[in-house]
This record gives C-alpha cells, sequence and structure tokens, in this order.
C-alpha cells in the first residue's frame, strides 16, 4: 500500500467536492455553524477551482496507489496591521475518508501542507 500526497490539479476538482460533502456533514454534526462559518463557500465547485489555481493557497490530495481518499486545504494569511505585514499559515481543513483513516494518509498530507 503507497500512502501519499501531491498538490490537487484540475482534474481533482470533482473527486474534491465529493469528498467535501462527508467532510462538511460530518463537521456539521459537531457544530451545526460550521458550514456557514468555517467550510468553503458555494459553489464548492469554484471555491475549490479558485483555490487550486490561487498561489496564496495550497490544495492537497491524499492517495493510495495512485487513489485520492482525502484532501487537504491550507492558505497563508495576513496577520493584523500591527503585525507589520507578517503572515501565517492556517491549515482550514483536512479530511480522509473513513475506510483510509489511521493509516497515514492525514499525516502525509499535513507534512505536504508544512513543506
Amino acid at each position: 500500500m503507497e500512502i501519499a500526497h501531491r498538490n490537487a490539479e484540475m482534474r481533482d476538482i470533482d473527486e474534491i467536492v465529493a469528498l467535501y460533502r462527508p467532510a462538511c456533514n460530518e463537521q456539521v454534526a459537531l457544530r451545526e455553524a460550521w458550514a456557514l462559518a468555517d467550510g468553503l463557500p458555494e459553489p464548492v465547485f469554484d471555491a475549490v477551482s479558485d483555490a487550486i489555481s490561487d498561489p496564496g493557497s495550497c490544495l492537497l490530495v491524499g492517495t493510495i496507489d495512485d487513489v485520492v481518499v482525502g484532501f487537504s486545504f491550507a492558505t497563508i494569511d495576513e496577520l493584523l496591521p500591527q503585525a507589520s505585514g507578517e503572515q501565517r499559515g492556517v491549515i482550514r481543513l483536512i479530511y480522509v475518508t473513513e475506510p483510509a483513516r489511521a493509516v497515514g494518509v492525514g499525516e502525509a498530507m499535513l507534512a505536504g501542507l508544512m513543506e
């Protein structure tokens, strides 16, 4: 079993959108306002497309044997004005399908975001 991550590409959008729906459902079950405050803006297809092409974002897919089983999304954000232009990386989303959990896919994507 080969666990890996790679930068998301336009060809991955449909798979990422399909993965986002159960990720959203899991989060909303924990905190009802999640989809309105922390999720991706609708339409999700456009939000994923924008994230792929945005140089200030990092959207990765996690794979097992080249099959996409998860995704992670991070952004580079400006701190408040008093921080004099300092930035920080923010991990916005990380999700792995239930059957692919606990084998290192999430850890692989997290390592990729930290690179």
